[in-house]
Order: C-alpha cells, then sequence, then structure tokens
C-alpha cells in the first residue's frame, strides 16, 4: 500500500490513447483523436476501424474499405441531411446478418444536439472520429463500440472541435422524444456540463 501511495500519476504523451486504440483494434495505424491534427498521428483516414466494422456490418473487407473511406472524406457530396439540426448522413447496405437493421453513417456538427430518442430495438455504435457526451455524464470517445439496449433512453451533444462520425446499426428504428428534445435544446448549457 505504500507504494501506490509514492506514485503520483502522470499524464501520458500525446497520441498514446491513440496508439493503444490501434493496437486493441489489430493495427499499427493510430486512431485519430479529438485535439490530436492528424498529422501528428500519422493518419487521416478510418481504415484502422476495418475489422471491427465488418464484424459489425457483415460486410467484406472490400466493402467496409469502400464504405469507411466514403464516411472519411466528410464531402457535402457524400451525406445528406436528415432533418436534425447539424447532422447528415448516408445509408448503406450491410450483410446478410444485418438485412432487416438500418445501416449507415452520421455526420454529427461540433457542439451540435443529437435529440432525445428511444431505442425500439437493439443498436450498435462504431465511433469513427469525435466524442460526445450524454446529460448523465456518460462519455462516448473515437474507437469505442457501444450498444444500446432496445428501450434505452438517451441524446448526447458532440464536444470539441470536431465532427463526431459514427457507424450506426439500428435493429428498428428510433422513437423520438419530443417533450425531452425540447429540453434538451432550452437547457443545452446546463445539461450538458463536460464531467471530466
Amino acid at each position: 500500500s505504500d507504494f501506490f501511495e509514492a506514485v503520483h500519476p502522470e499524464t501520458p504523451p500525446a497520441g498514446l490513447r491513440a496508439k493503444v486504440l490501434a493496437r486493441a483494434l489489430g493495427s499499427s495505424v493510430p486512431v485519430k483523436e479529438p485535439g490530436i491534427p492528424a498529422a501528428q498521428i500519422n493518419t487521416t483516414s478510418f481504415e484502422v476501424y476495418v475489422n471491427p466494422f465488418t464484424s459489425m456490418f457483415d460486410l467484406g473487407e472490400k466493402q467496409a474499405c469502400a464504405i469507411l473511406k466514403k464516411a472519411a472524406s466528410q464531402s457535402s457530396d457524400t451525406f445528406d441531411t436528415c432533418g436534425i439540426p447539424g447532422v447528415q448522413l448516408f445509408y448503406f447496405q450491410g450483410g446478410l446478418r444485418t438485412a432487416n437493421a438500418t445501416c449507415g453513417v452520421l455526420k454529427i456538427n461540433a457542439g451540435a444536439i443529437f435529440p432525445a430518442h428511444e431505442h425500439q430495438g437493439d443498436e450498435h455504435v462504431l465511433i469513427l472520429q469525435g466524442s460526445a457526451t450524454e446529460p448523465s455524464g456518460r462519455r462516448y470517445y473515437v474507437g469505442d463500440v457501444v450498444h444500446h439496449k432496445k428501450d434505452t433512453r438517451h441524446s448526447f451533444r458532440v464536444v470539441g472541435n470536431d465532427p463526431m462520425i459514427l457507424a450506426v446499426l439500428l435493429e428498428k428504428p428510433n422513437k423520438w422524444l419530443i417533450g425531452q428534445i425540447i429540453l434538451d435544446y432550452l437547457f443545452k448549457k446546463r445539461r450538458f456540463v463536460s464531467r471530466d
């Protein structure tokens, strides 16, 4: 116990989290972290996510690479508006295992709120870029694979200076919680406080 009292925590070097995430995902290419320029960690694409992407969406490597390349371009020609302020998306067809699910990539602007919703079926998310926080204080980071079970309710706000890019698999459509959406926008600053 004296040993742990004598050890003082240190801030890890910039980019270390990105390198650890890359290794965990089976790649030597570091994952882009919010606040760290892509040039500093030597990557500008989402190719590091090919393995979890192929598994989540039941796709071959070639298909997954093409979709990830399209998402990484962040071109306005790639993403369509969807009626939610600050949110754009494109859909794609998953493999046989995901044939009845909705598969897509969302781009959510920095500072934007993704409105309150309830999951009518399970949702699986792979965060390709950016980070977000929920009113509860729960944080999501680049490289996270998130599973929201049916009947889960939440909203979140994108934090940092970069847009958030998510690959999403929905087993059933979301139910939008109109009353909560209004509260999220009215109390934006109070509800989405960063709790680092």
